[in-house]
């Protein structure tokens, strides 16, 4: 038999077995993408099904035209480990939500391409520029510490009178180094600021308590994917402490945090999205730059507000791009 028809006459087998067999012989032909994210898993599939939604809309579906495996971790600390199991996997490429799960994916692979929602990539040495990333790693960087400093003047003009403003802070999402924009632009608001950390949910509560008991008057919660795991976690402590906040994504003020203020997370998922759909097409990651968002939302929480005596300022519900009652 010439090699030609042999190959024929295999491929008539495969599709057959795969007719015969059903969707899990179909699903092992399937590229297969891993999804790691720092939340439990039911915080955390509630934002994945966002990437879902963002993949079906350019004709990438789970169980169709690819696999999607999905990874979840609380603790920072078991991160490595995930991340080994992860690439002994060989999944076809990575979607990394967060810095601590781009930390540990980078360490732990070199070559599979790492799709990523991420900041300071550049400052941090994980890729050289933001333009030519290189390696295997680039997705959307989101410009942290600008947000910051914006929601921390937001935080003022919810309470002009205030003099005493915190941060709440992830220490394995928010380097030390980069805080110090934080501070200057404290310092000319003129409020007293300081920052409390909690790495894991359980120091949330405990760091609210503290704040307040030092007379913190409103928390700014920086950016972490282990705060946006737990929001409610986040919007119950700070209620019981009586403390206003404001959280980088609409869904953490969803779950009642006072305001947020940041890029969307669907548009944000829309570009991870694109970019894995041309990295399983043939793209090579090192050729595809970082994105940045270039939309922006302000979301209040009445119900919120209301529930810890908070009266929102007239001029603030105007620029809201929603309010939430």
């Amino acid at each position: 038999m010439r090699r030609r028809d042999l190959l024929s006459g295999l491929s008539g087998v495969i599709l057959a077995a795969s007719v015969r067999h059903g969707s899990g012989f179909a699903q092992a032909m399937l590229p297969t993408v891993a999804v790691l994210r720092v939340s439990k898993a039911e915080s955390g599939a509630a934002l994945n099904r966002v990437l879902r939604r963002a993949l079906t809309e350019l004709g990438q579906e789970d169980g169709r035209t690819l696999r999607l495996v999905e990874y979840f971790e609380e603790r920072v600390e078991r991160l490595p480990d995930v991340a080994a199991e992860i690439v002994r996997a060989q999944p076809n490429a990575i979607v990394a939500l967060g810095l601590p799960a781009v930390r540990a994916l980078r360490e732990a692979t070199p070559s599979i391409p790492i799709v990523a929602v991420t900041s300071f990539p550049v400052e941090l040495g994980l890729v050289p520029t933001l333009a030519r990333p290189g390696g295997n790693l680039s997705g959307v960087t989101i410009f942290t510490e600008e947000l910051n400093v914006k929601r921390l003047a937001l935080l003022r003009e919810l309470m002009p009178d205030a003099r005493r403003l915190a941060a709440l802070r992830d220490p394995a999402a928010a380097p030390a180094e980069h805080l110090r924009s934080l501070r200057e632009a404290a310092q000319e608001l003129r409020v007293t600021f300081d920052v409390i950390d909690a790495s894991q949910p359980e120091d949330i509560a405990p760091a609210f308590r503290r704040a307040r008991e030092a007379g913190f008057e409103a928390v700014n919660v920086l950016a972490s994917p282990m705060f946006n795991g737990v929001s409610g976690i986040i919007a119950t402590a700070a209620a019981q402490a009586r403390l206003p906040t404001i959280c980088q994504w609409r869904e953490m003020t969803e779950a009642g945090c006072v305001m947020s203020y940041g890029p969307s997370y669907l548009e944000t998922l829309r570009v991870v999205a694109k970019q894995l759909d041309r990295v399983l097409r043939g793209t090579r990651i090192a050729d595809l730059p970082f994105e940045q968002p270039t939309k922006f939302e302000l979301v209040i929480n009445l119900k919120a507000a209301k529930a810890i005596g908070l009266d929102i300022p007239p001029m603030l519900l105007l620029r809201a791009d929603e309010v939430i009652e």
